[in-house]
């Protein structure tokens, strides 16, 4: 065959541009997983997700589920019990809520995930499988699948009501199949099936009696061929892969084909298990040599970079493929585990000096960066002087990474580079080793020299209005003038009039204003240029006492940031700061370096990474290694801005450009299952009995109740997000309601366990936020019912009714009969004794009682309330009188119902007499013996506290509040929402008020309480 004239000439020119070798991809860093992480053995040979999310792999030794941090192992039950059939699992095929389980042994089951039950082959079909490796399945539809075997052929079956049916079988010669050996199957959009074998590829139609071969160019060119993968792309082109003849690409309609091998197109191996075409649309494949993806641009494979191991080490089988919901693609590996990759590019790019030339490690310690133009940079580093990076336009790699000095070994106080200022085409360097002037024109290198100056730069400022180059120094700050050279400078010598906070100046900002910033060890100085003269900016001013300030910053709007060893700050002078740590949200409160997108959004690169802080929102973002950061650990100093907006930071192992319009702000927000239940610190599974411990209906990501006996009084649930994305860094909160409805905060942690839980119904829920601080859209639930023990029973509570019923009567009967005998004997006597004074108490009682009864009423005529039975307005004012006479320890509040004229328009007055009285009831409730209260006056109260802390009388009022809101009234029948306000006073403190002062006080207080939105407790001042 002849290769496309195009693709031969892509060919050559990728050759020479990558210096002879084929391209690598930068790709964010890799998750591995070995058995060190959990996984049952290093062999990922067949992967699916289920209808939740989950990740099942199948290893050499059991079927595996995972969720993103741990791995369930099912393994072979040697006992009989329902388990996997053989722990080498070859194949997996999702179908809904199952998971279909191909084995070496020649086994095939399905695992219905509703109830974690194996359904086995019957008999008769089992038979035919015994002994052949299942490795191949296809999903036609629900319930319908395609099964390859390793040398019986295809079969076609159905699941329906818990059996399997064959409906078609292709075997042998007559079936059209080229060979018995089927090792890849692919359905296409249109519904045709294409089968590989060991001996070339056909294709079936509707499932028809033969496989057909089509007589394309392509297909001949594999004839015979062993067939590891078929895939179709997004333009229905036809991949192969043939294992010595490496992957050909044929057309829609057959007739034209390409051949891509490894000395043609930078393919790794011809021997290829796997191919995926991603959510992209690339084309992906796995070979005996690793990962590659497939170049439109250059009609090439190029493989990822940052995989776990280096992209070109030997004997890296590749045995199976898939892309997660996530945007990772999984790939497993024979005997080295599992790796997961990011597709999406993320905005951020590394570029790693050392990885690109033959640059020394301390090249990737970049200390200081300057843009110069669309695409290039240049860099100093703390270890190997000054380089000079350009990258490609259209690919965004390294072009070209050349030194700008060459400096002896010996030389290391020039090789640690700090700073870099580019004025009319010079450079000025700054070094421990001082500040040289690079003509980037003739390459002349010339120092310059300030005399009596320790000249240990650490940060470069030009001001071009004033032709002057601001030097910040480890011995303080120079202005140098540079047109004559002439140079003036500050120190922090405590005898000097307008000397710096400290000697040891960080970093510098000239603002809009003409103002001039230095940041120094001790804090933050505004420097007067022309007399150079400096001012301490007090702790009141920046918020932060005596810290490092790192990075002085100013948004396109005018604001000024400070970076600081003791957080963020946005400084406005003469105005109180705002300050910013961890505890506000930073992962990290040391901020090296700030910069500003085109959203005046702010990035800030500390020890823990870059964050992204939107000062509008408030939100912060963090992103570490996992994000394609070059480590989490940055320099200051080291940060820019291109022309292009993107920003750059550098660390200890490189830089970073970042493009914050394509830096991801969201994410799928995360699904919660729960995944474990374990009572008594004993783990329960499905369907399995134990007199001691309760039986779970299904398996506890299905499961929607659990009930519990009074003993079972450890409770332990364990849940998951399967999200694939970092999953450590989500936050899973619970709430136990019943119990409690307020939400508990879990950080990462993934169970929760409960004792002692009393009799009752209650519902867990749990939920996750992402990095992001996206919510999950719903949350997982799992009613607990819990039985109460046999003496909280209705039954048992009757029963010993009626036990002590039975006892008293017998005691009672006995006693009445001995006592009816005393009772005959002295009858006589006490009845004649008695009735002279029985008559003469008659009437003392009678007179007694009329007595008290009109003192009762004229109490209740002159002392309450008659529509709500409260005190009056004289019984409380009389007794408070006396109570501030005798004591003087007083607190006054005034109740008033809100809205009340809104009721009685609404519900009539009825109701609203019906609402007095409910908020009398609380009241009594409440307050109990701890106060007293009256009504003051229409739907007002007044309530008197006698020798109370206010601290207590504000807890009680605040509860009477909250027990009014949340307890309607029932008002003519009907439910009546109410709310209260309350105004108070506390005469108790230092000041002594008289009676009517606190009330007049106290009655401040409630309008006060009523201007403010009402519904609360309002105190005097």
């Amino acid at each position: 065959m002849r290769l496309n004239r195009w693709m031969r000439l892509g060919f050559w020119l990728g050759l020479v541009a990558s210096g002879g070798a084929w391209a690598n991809f930068d790709t964010r860093p890799v998750d591995q997983f070995t058995i060190a992480d959990g996984l049952s053995q290093d062999s990922a040979w067949a992967m699916t997700l289920d209808s939740q999310g989950f990740l099942w792999l199948g290893t050499e030794d059991g079927l595996n589920r995972f969720d993103g941090q741990d791995f369930r192992v099912f393994r072979r039950d040697d006992k009989g019990g329902n388990s996997v059939a053989d722990n080498f699992v070859t194949a997996l095929l999702a179908d809904q809520d199952a998971i279909y389980v191909g084995t070496r042994a020649g086994t095939l089951q399905r695992l219905d995930l509703r109830t974690e039950r194996f359904d086995s082959l019957p008999g008769a079909i089992a038979a035919q499988f015994q002994g052949n490796s299942v490795d191949e399945l296809l999903l036609l539809g629900p319930g319908r699948i395609l099964v390859g075997t390793k040398d019986r052929g295809l079969v076609s079956l159905t699941f329906q009501d818990g059996q399997f049916i064959e409906t078609g079988r292709w075997v042998g010669p007559a079936s059209g199949l080229p060979s018995n050996q089927v090792r890849t199957l692919h359905l296409t959009r249109s519904g045709q099936v294409w089968v590989g074998t060991s001996k070339g590829a056909c294709r079936l139609q509707d499932l028809g009696p033969r496989c057909i071969q089509p007589d394309w160019p392509g297909l001949r060119q594999l004839a015979k061929s062993n067939v590891g993968a078929i895939i179709t792309d997004a333009r229905e082109q036809l991949w192969v892969a043939g294992v010595s003849e490496g992957v050909v690409r044929i057309s829609r309609d057959g007739n034209r084909f390409d051949q891509f091998l490894p000395e043609n197109s930078g393919l790794p191996s011809k021997l290829i298990e796997v191919m995926k075409l991603d959510s992209l649309g690339r084309v992906w494949v796995g070979t005996k040599s690793g990962v590659a993806r497939f170049d439109e641009q250059c009609n090439c494979f190029i493989k990822p970079r940052a995989l776990g191991r280096s992209p070109d080490e030997p004997r890296q089988l590749v045995l199976s493929m898939l892309e997660d919901a996530s945007g990772g693609l999984w790939v497993g590996y024979f005997n080295l585990g599992l790796e997961r990759i990011a597709l999406d590019d993320n905005g951020i790019r590394h570029y790693q000096p050392s990885a690109y030339s033959s640059a020394t490690m301390g090249a990737d310690q970049v200390r200081a960066i300057l843009p110069i133009g669309d695409n290039s940079y240049l860099l100093g580093t703390f270890g190997d002087g000054a380089y000079a990076l350009d990258t490609d336009p259209d690919t965004g790699l390294i072009a070209t990474l050349k030194p700008l000095l060459q400096l002896p070994d010996q030389d290391t106080a020039r090789r640690e580079v700090w700073t870099l200022a580019l004025i009319d085409r010079k450079l000025y360097i700054g070094s421990n080793g001082g500040l040289h002037v690079l003509d980037l024109d003739t390459r002349a290198v010339n120092p310059i020299k300030i005399p009596g100056q320790r000249m240990v730069l650490r940060q470069l400022l030009h001001d071009p209005h004033h032709d002057v180059l601001w030097l910040g120094m480890e011995d303080g700050l120079c202005r140098l003038q540079l047109a004559d050279g002439s140079a003036r400078c500050l120190n922090a010598d405590p005898n000097t009039p307008g000397h710096l906070s400290d000697r040891y100046v960080f970093s510098l900002h000239l603002d809009r204003q003409g103002r001039l910033w230095a940041g120094t060890w001790n804090g933050l100085d505004e420097v007067d240029p022309e007399r150079m003269l400096a001012r301490p900016v007090s702790a009141e001013e920046t918020g932060i006492a005596s810290a490092l300030i790192f990075d002085i910053a100013e948004s396109q709007s005018g604001q000024i940031w400070l970076g600081s060893a003791d957080g963020l700050v946005r400084f406005t002078p003469g105005s109180a700061p705002e300050v910013y740590r961890e505890r506000q949200g930073l992962s990290n409160g040391v901020i090296y370096g700030v910069e500003f997108d085109a959203d005046d959004t702010l990035w800030l690169s500390s020890s823990r990474g870059l964050m992204r802080f939107d000062p509008r929102s408030k939100v912060i973002t963090a992103y570490d290694q996992r994000d394609g950061l070059q480590s989490n650990q940055f320099f200051y100093g080291a940060h820019g801005k291109d022309d292009h907006g993107r920003l750059l930071f550098g660390g200890i192992k490189g830089l970073n450009r970042i493009d914050p319009n394509r830096v991801p702000r969201t994410l799928r927000p995360p699904k919660v299952f729960v995944t474990g239940v374990s009572v008594l610190g004993q783990t329960l599974r499905p369907g399995i009995r134990s007199d001691d411990l309760p039986v779970l209906d299904a398996p506890p990501n299905y499961l929607d109740v659990i009930r519990l006996g009074p003993e079972h009084n450890q409770l332990g649930i364990e849940f998951a997000a399967p999200d694939f994305d970092q999953p450590r860094l989500l936050n899973f909160e619970y709430q136990l309601s019943g119990f409690d409805p307020r939400w508990q905060q879990l950080g990462g942690r993934r169970f929760v366990s409960f004792t002692n839980l009393r009799a009752g119904d209650y519902e867990l829920l749990v939920r996750a936020r992402n990095r992001f601080g996206e919510l999950s859209l719903s949350d997982a639930r799992l009613k607990i019912q819990v039985a109460p023990p046999a003496y909280e029973t209705w039954w048992f509570r009757t029963l010993m009714v009626l036990i002590s019923a039975g006892l008293i009567w017998v005691v009672f009967a006995w006693r009445t009969r001995d006592l009816r005998q005393q009772r005959l004997h002295l009858e006589q006597e006490v009845i004649r004794r008695t009735d002279e004074v029985r008559a003469q108490n008659e009437r003392l009682a009678a007179q007694q009682a009329e007595l008290e009864r009109a003192n009762r009423e004229l109490f209740q005529l002159s002392n309450r309330d008659p529509l709500t039975g409260a005190y009056n307005r004289r019984y409380i004012q009389e007794r408070l009188a006396r109570a501030l006479a005798s004591h003087g320890q007083l607190a006054i509040a005034i109740v008033d119902i809100d809205f009340f004229k809104r009721i009685n328009d609404q519900y009539g007055h009825l109701a609203g007499d019906d609402c007095l009285r409910h908020v009398v009831a609380c009241m009594s409730q409440v307050l109990a013996d701890r106060a007293e209260f009256a009504r003051w006056g229409g739907e007002e109260f007044l309530i008197g506290f006698e020798q109370l802390p206010g601290a207590d009388v504000g807890t009680l009022l605040e509860q009477l509040r909250t027990t009014l809101a949340e307890r309607p009234a029932l008002a003519d029948g009907k439910q009546v929402a109410m709310t209260i306000s309350i105004g108070w006073c506390d005469g108790a403190g230092g000041q002594k008020y008289s009676l009517a002062e606190q009330i007049r006080r106290a009655d401040t207080a409630l309008y006060r309480a009523k201007e403010q939105g009402r519904n609360q407790v309002v105190a005097s001042d």
